[in-house]
């Protein structure tokens, strides 16, 4: 193949934390408000399950699980003894827990390779439970199953599922995955990012469009905003919103996102669903994995925020341990007035019992000289040695966050992993990994949040991991979890608590869901990344588990050293019911004025239990015995008003509802000849968009209301129609005329630094600067009393001459240039290397456009620093090889970076490239591209033929093809080094090569970094040197 993607593999497991991180004094509203880029629907999924397609039987993708520096910042770790856990279970269990009910191999290695061409590691397993089907995700496939453990089809990927919607989400199957059922609407939710060509970063949302996951999805393509790489993404169902937290990368500043998806829109395949986005990152620097809660059980009272929850610990600077709880507000009427708010408590942080997060916190060498990691903490049996022991990640609380209503008051439950042994760790003893479980409670209506019920589970010297926690519909408690040591074996067992149960342990202990019989011997430390126990809709008591374990025979086919597979199983505690005495509530929606029948419509109670009329118009929703307000609504309706009813247990209440609605419609014409225009594009204020016939014609139902109208279509100026009335019925008038617009286009740009610059034919820091841009007119009308203004948002640069007359300028080619400079001037704080984006708009005699206009800038003439290897870059090892290029003497302030390198290697897929500064901040230049093909560059050293990065280039280095002779654009951009001088400059810097593969070596051979500097322009006073 051409090239082999980055398989983005799990999350980049990086922690960061800064002492006493403060709280959101007040509650925050989105930084964006935004639509998706695309929204479609998939066939129905059975008829498009993947065959088995080749795959590298040597490789193993992996994401190296030290990555502990992002954007120069590193891991902290403060200097403080560890805490003895003040919540270990002290008594002895029962070996009470209930058997499996159902057991069975999910997901494997082969399985998702077979469909996804990759092996990856680890696998990010995740799963949830219907109704009638068991659905598993790991990274780059799913599969669909009957309760009984029966394939419904063979394994998918999430990319094919997206096939029809074409895009990043159809492109890139990049992993992370999620599943949930929605219990409220009796449907499915699916979602991977799509991150291997960002920026801009992409999430994957499908939205099953009946109870069976078999049948077609809706399908939705949501970019990350602000260039964020939304890495380790959870989601939950929640009545208004499905809610999704998320660490950012890459980005402005490093933190956590908070995602709110428009859940009612999604569920009817609307295209205009939203999406807010709240940028913690800059309101709460520093603060990441945090989860959303989702939902089992009967749905929370109407009105109730969505819960956030993450952890705090002393060992890493925060005043207690404890966790910060946040309630999410959502408002779709005013999306921008949603809130998102920190629920105070006193020391910062809910207070728990003291626990230790850090477990090893040792790096070394072993067996004489296998190296391992701090995060390296799970030591499993022999062939495996300490260089194979695996990461717990007890840095984050775990998937889900998992909410229920128990009516008078409601929980929050979920798990994290723990140094359960006080003992100070060393390089081979003193660590016992445990799950720490917890059950938060607020009593209703109107009381705090406070700690039920916690501890710590650690019976034995066996290591408990990568948890995930639930709890039923009688308040009984369980927690599934990896278990390994030395002598046991990676496998997967679960422990739990009746709701009667004494406080403070496990007290039914533990059972086997399957005991592993081998070892992962691969040298990543990866495992899981995740897990998911969830709880049966059918009754609400039967707890289903998904988790990565080892067993020989190896899956067939696979012959590395990450053959993991998956199992599945369910258990339920003896004698557990649901509570919860339902009912039906069925009708009718039908539209007022024609009494035909409408299907597809929306039937959703406040609280969130939702329904879709089939083709007769009709629905029911089975919910439990209440009180309601429910209404319908149809795009293109208006919505109903809000119907009290009363349902009753086991019984039928019967509420049906009549649709209204009017529209507008209207004939696109050319103003001046009247004739039609076809395919111009209408677009309603309310999102919707249709375009015109080939009569001009178009027509549109809405809800009634008041609606602008905007026309655009090609060779003409836009036209508008503000405050349209559409009323109950009929159509309003949507007749307009556009004017006829000359094509102008920017086809010169003169720059002048002669008058108050330095002369060197580019922008540069602290100058005043004349434009002359040359119009053209390409159109088929002339262009008269034609003038412009220019503008700029780039910061450190003024417009203080901005206006300027044109000449007419005819059709078919006619052009003439400003009659006036254009005047700029740029502040000591501009930096030089990229170009300024300016927007020229321009008003003519018959209309206005704007027009995008680029100035290139200096920086100064590029120095080049060089070092010669040869550095050997070691097989499959995260660690890798760095060559130091020394960097002296450079005195200016620093504009751009471009990186030449030759590399020899047999195989470019393997390879991480980044490039680090003197002060850390860091650039990855190429992950995993390339494929089979050989290294980077050609030819020998000093005078090869080199690989160049360089942001000016053209072609992305994920386009290119090994050994990528020539300039291309790096993986990120090098602008972040931009503005840095004196010790962020000078020094050591270090180009990186990671090998993230096994079999196949090879070395740095020589970089060369190439620095340009940013000149002063002289003194810009504001008056220009000048001849007149």
């Amino acid at each position: 193949m051409a090239r082999s993607p980055w398989r983005a593999i799990g999350a980049l497991a990086v922690f960061m934390a800064a002492p006493s991180v403060p709280a959101i004094a007040e509650p925050v509203n989105p930084t964006r408000v935004l639509r998706a880029e695309r929204a479609g629907v998939s066939p129905e999924l059975w008829s498009m399950l993947a065959e088995s397609r080749p795959f590298d039987s040597r490789l193993v993708f992996e994401i190296p699980n030290d990555l502990d520096q992002v954007r120069g910042k590193q891991r902290i770790v403060f200097d403080q003894a560890a805490s003895a856990d003040e919540a270990l279970q002290t008594f002895e269990s029962p070996l009470a827990m209930p058997a499996p009910i159902a057991n069975f191999d999910g997901l494997n290695q082969r399985d998702q390779a077979d469909v996804s061409g990759f092996q990856v590691s680890p696998p990010d397993t995740v799963g949830d439970v219907g109704p009638d089907h068991y659905v598993e995700c790991v990274n780059l496939a799913c599969r669909i199953y009957s309760k009984l453990g029966v394939p419904a089809g063979g394994a998918f990927t999430i990319s094919s599922l997206f096939a029809s919607l074409g895009g990043e989400c159809n492109l890139t199957n990049d992993g992370d995955p999620i599943v949930l059922y929605d219990p409220l609407a009796d449907r499915w939710l699916l979602s991977q990012f799509a991150v291997t060509n960002r920026p801009p970063s992409h999430e994957c949302v499908a939205i099953s469009q009946t109870p069976d996951p078999t049948g077609a999805w809706y399908l939705y393509d949501f970019v990350i905003p602000d260039n964020y790489f939304n890495d380790y993404p959870k989601l939950g169902v929640w009545p208004d919103g499905y809610y999704m937290t998320a660490p950012l990368f890459e980005g402005p500043v490093f933190g956590q996102g908070v995602f709110v998806l428009e859940r009612q829109k999604m569920l009817a395949g609307d295209p205009a669903a939203a999406m807010l986005f709240f940028d913690l990152a800059l309101s709460l620097p520093n603060t990441q994995r945090i989860l959303p809660a989702d939902l089992d059980g009967p749905a929370p009272p109407a009105g109730t925020p969505n819960y956030l929850a993450t952890l705090t610990a002393t060992e890493f600077g925060d005043i207690q341990d404890g966790i910060r709880l946040f309630e999410v507000q959502t408002d779709w009427t005013n999306p921008g007035a949603s809130t998102l708010g920190e629920i105070p408590f006193a020391g910062g942080s809910l207070a728990v019992a003291a626990y230790d997060p850090t477990l090893t916190e040792v790096s070394g060498t072993c067996s004489g000289s296998i190296a391992f990691t701090n995060r390296d903490d799970i030591e499993q049996p022999a062939p495996a040695n300490c260089g194979h022991r695996v990461d717990s990640l007890s840095n984050r609380p775990m998937h889900r966050l998992a909410y229920r209503n128990f009516d008078t008051y409601e929980s929050l439950v979920f798990t994290h992993t723990v140094d359960a042994n006080a003992t100070p760790p060393t390089a081979t003893s003193g660590h016992l990994a445990a799950p720490r479980y917890y059950e938060l409670r607020r009593s209703l209506p109107g009381g705090g949040w406070a700690v039920q019920e916690q501890a710590t589970y650690a019976p034995d010297a066996v290591h408990r991991f990568m948890g995930s926690a639930a709890m039923d519909a009688e308040g009984n408690l369980a927690v599934g979890y990896s278990v390994s040591s030395t002598s046991v074996s990676p496998g997967v067992r679960y422990a739990g608590r009746l709701a009667g149960d004494p406080p403070g342990g496990l007290s039914q202990g533990e059972a086997a869901l399957v005991a592993g019989n081998a070892s992962q011997t691969s040298t990543g430390s990866r495992w899981g990344d995740y897990s998911a126990l969830s709880v049966d809709p059918a009754d609400d008591c039967t707890f289903w588990y998904s988790q990565q374990y080892y067993a020989t025979p190896n899956p067939a086919g696979c012959s590395t050293t990450a053959c993991w597979k998956t199992r599945i199983g369910s258990f339920m505690f003896p004698g557990c019911t649901s509570p919860t005495q339902t009912g039906t509530l069925s009708g009718t929606v039908t539209d007022l004025n024609t009494a035909a029948a409408i299907p597809g419509a929306l039937v959703q109670t406040t609280n969130g239990y939702t329904a879709f009329t089939d083709g007769a118009g009709s629905y029911a929703i089975d919910v439990p015995a209440g009180n309601y307000s429910a209404y319908a609504t149809k795009t293109g309706y208006t919505a109903s008003p809000a119907a009290a009813v009363a349902v009753t247990a086991a019984q039928t209440t019967t509420q049906n509802f009549a649709l209204t609605n009017g529209g507008i419609a209207g004939v696109v014409v050319n103003a001046v000849s009247l004739a039609a225009i076809p395919g111009a594009r209408v677009e309603i204020s309310n999102g919707t968009v249709v375009t015109t016939n080939g009569s001009g014609a178009y027509s549109v139902r809405l809800p009634a209301g008041s609606y602008g109208v905007a026309v655009s279509a090609a060779g003409f100026y836009g036209g508008a129609l503000a405050g349209v009335a559409v009323g109950t019925s009929g159509s309003a008038n949507g007749d307009v005329s556009l004017q006829p617009a000359p094509v102008l286009t920017v086809t010169s740009t003169v720059l002048d630094d002669w008058h108050g610059g330095n002369g060197n034919g580019g922008v540069d820091a602290d100058e005043c600067v004349r434009l002359s841009l040359t119009l053209t007119n390409s159109g088929a009308i002339n262009a008269t009393a034609v003038s412009a203004t220019l503008s700029t948002s780039a910061p450190h640069v003024t417009v203080t001459a901005a206006g300027s007359a044109y000449p007419n300028l005819n059709s078919g080619g006619g052009s003439g240039a400003n009659l006036t400079p254009f005047e700029i001037s740029t502040g000591p704080g501009f930096v030089a290397g990229l170009p300024i984006a300016f927007t020229l708009n321009v008003t003519t005699g018959t209309g206005s456009l704007a027009i995008p206009v680029t100035v290139q800038t200096a920086g100064g003439t590029a120095t080049p620093f060089a070092a010669q290897g040869p550095v050997a870059i070691p097989d499959n090892n995260a660690t890798g090889a760095a060559l130091a290029v020394n960097v002296a003497g450079f005195t200016s302030t620093l504009s751009k970076v471009v990186v030449k390198t030759r590399i020899t290697h047999t195989y470019s897929g393997d390879l991480f490239l980044r490039l680090v500064g003197p002060d850390g901040a860091m650039a990855t230049l190429a992950f995993q591209t390339g494929g089979a093909g050989a290294g980077y560059g050609s030819g020998s050293c000093p005078t090869p033929t080199f690989t160049v990065f360089d942001d000016a280039a053209a072609t992305p280095i994920y386009a290119g093809a090994a050994p990528f002779n020539g300039s291309f654009q790096p993986q990120q951009t090098l602008s972040v080094f931009a503005g840095k001088s004196g010790g962020g400059v000078n020094g050591a810097w270090q180009f990186q090569a990671i090998d993230l593969g096994p079999a196949d070596v090879g070395s740095i051979e020589c970089v060369e970094l190439w620095l340009n500097g940013t000149l002063a322009g002289g003194s810009c006073s504001g008056l220009f040197r000048d001849d007149f």
